[in-house]
């Protein structure tokens, strides 16, 4: 849901109803939602199954990051919501921001960088029941040729003309100037 569309939606509604509430299913940009002004209204009208794409970037640390992870964690509060986060890059070299996620799943995972001995073991063996993980060679079984499509790649030559091509030969120039 953009804004546009979210403001064209709200119009229709009574001054009494949320377009959250109206719509009970949705997907809506963590950006939109993530401000105070909307995120009270979603956290309370929020469905019990939500599904969190690059939630990574919500658990970052840093300059303006807080909104979003103050949305999530809200989200996670609800002991009747089932959350699924979904991410490629769970962890990325940020070692706060990948136990700041982990503490969304349960509270007790972001004590888990500090953790020693048996707590550490404990801690890993609870989240293990929450952790999914697909690599490429997880996938290779389903290469039979019937689940996806196979990949077709094709080299096409593409001649620019006009304004285009003396814009790339510009760039060209620059590029080689900086690397000399």
């Amino acid at each position: 849901m953009s804004a546009a569309s979210a403001n064209r939606l709200e119009r229709n509604l009574p001054q009494t109803e949320s377009i959250f509430s109206a719509h009970a299913h949705t997907v809506v940009s963590l950006d939109y939602i993530k401000s105070e002004r909307r995120r009270s209204e979603f956290l309370r009208a929020c469905p019990e199954f939500v599904i969190v794409d690059e939630a990574h970037t919500c658990a970052a640390t840093g300059q303006g990051r807080h909104q979003r992870y103050d949305l999530l964690k809200g989200l996670s509060e609800s002991k009747t919501r089932h959350l699924v986060l979904l991410t490629a890059t769970p962890h990325s070299g940020d070692e706060e921001a990948f136990f700041r996620l982990l503490g969304l799943l349960h509270p007790d995972f972001a004590a888990l960088g500090g953790a020693t001995g048996e707590q550490r073991t404990q801690l890993r063996e609870r989240l293990s029941h929450h952790f999914v993980q697909r690599r490429r060679p997880d996938i290779d079984e389903w290469h039979d040729g019937t689940l996806f499509p196979r990949r077709q790649t094709k080299e096409l030559t593409y001649r620019l003309t006009g304004a285009w091509n003396k814009f790339f030969e510009e760039v060209l120039e620059y590029c080689a100037t900086v690397v000399e």
